[in-house]
């Protein structure tokens, strides 16, 4: 989880606060427009030149939704760094809501920033992620000197809840789609969604012309470590092969399990010869380390690229695995002339 510094302003101190950082999901742009349209009816409501959602990053805060009236000094996108002494700081800091009527006529707040563009009352509360870390902040500036009966403050905390609501929802689908597309043994991408991939890649092929590479691996003589030692040293082996192969290649490159002992590769913006001496090294690599060497395991692979040959994504893969197959019945056959 990451972490943010903000300033109390009034007592001029720096905390650190928890917020959801880059591990959060993305926020769908139907979730988006949804918010677009609550907090321009906020504005409304309120009759204010500026409704804000507030999003905080490691060193900033963002203006994620802003109301779109006449008069709304507040950019999309814009950002403000932090420690500075924001409105908003002192809403996270505190983790509740702040009213100030009118900066002009508070000590701590008359040189705060937003008095610049002349936004000198602010009402604003936190909207947190489920875990309670801080997505950001919901609030309304005005010009003028405001203050608002409980009816009006009890009606920002129920578009305060909209909101909380959303992000729960959404952590909640994504934490349901991981589990639809991880592998549970591995914790690496399962069947379907490497088909997935492999799919959204042709179509990218076909608009980008975009280069890539999938591998079919299959483990050399795993039947006979789970018939040796049994099904749960099998299960270690899979998964110390798996942490082998994504410790010798790059992050940008999506590693699935097929089934059983056949895995998927798949190598963005790679060649077929580049894979294969990726491959190649780290097959060779496994002869020499230690755990492996005991059951002397190694794979065999074989790799295809995206072209417009291929009808679907399973025409790729089953290229892959032909490949791959062919490869291992020549091992065989090599072995049993020697």
């Amino acid at each position: 989880m990451n972490k943010a510094q903000v300033r109390l302003r009034d007592e001029d101190r720096i905390v650190t606060i928890k917020i959801g950082g880059r591990f959060k999901p993305e926020i769908s742009e139907d979730v988006k427009n949804k918010w677009q349209a609550l907090i321009d009816l906020v504005a409304e409501v309120f009759d204010v030149p500026a409704g804000l959602i507030m999003k905080v990053n490691p060193k900033d805060i963002e203006v994620f939704i802003r109301s779109e009236n006449p008069g709304n000094p507040y950019e999309p996108q814009a950002s403000e760094r932090l420690g500075i002494g924001l409105y908003c700081e002192s809403v996270m800091g505190r983790s509740k809501e702040l009213l100030v009527a009118n900066a002009l006529a508070d000590p701590v707040w008359a040189d705060n920033p937003d008095v610049s563009l002349d936004m000198i009352s602010y009402y604003g509360l936190p909207l947190k992620w489920a875990d309670e870390s801080f997505f950001g902040t919901i609030c309304i500036l005005d010009s003028k000197e405001r203050s608002y009966d409980q009816k009006k403050l009890g009606l920002m905390r129920m578009f305060k809840d909209i909101i909380e609501t959303d992000l729960k929802l959404i952590e909640a689908n994504h934490r349901l789609k991981i589990v639809a597309n991880t592998d549970p043994l591995t914790g690496i991408a399962n069947r379907q969604h490497l088909c997935d991939v492999v799919k959204s890649e042709m179509t990218r092929h076909i608009e980008e012309q975009r280069m890539c590479s999938i591998a079919m691996i299959d483990l050399d003589g795993f039947k006979t470590i789970n018939d040796l030692y049994g099904h749960r040293q099998g299960d270690l082996v899979l998964t110390r092969f798996v942490s082998f192969l994504k410790a010798n290649l790059s992050k940008e490159v999506l590693i699935g399990r097929y089934g059983g002992d056949e895995f998927v590769v798949f190598f963005p913006d790679t060649g077929k010869d580049q894979a294969q001496t990726m491959l190649t090294d780290i097959n060779q690599l496994m002869k020499d380390e230690p755990f492996f060497k005991s059951f002397v395991l190694t794979f065999t692979f074989g790799i295809t690229s995206i072209t417009d040959d291929f009808d679907d994504e399973m025409d790729v893969l089953d290229a892959a695995d032909k490949i791959m197959m062919a490869r291992k019945s020549q091992q065989k056959s090599s072995h049993r002339q020697s």
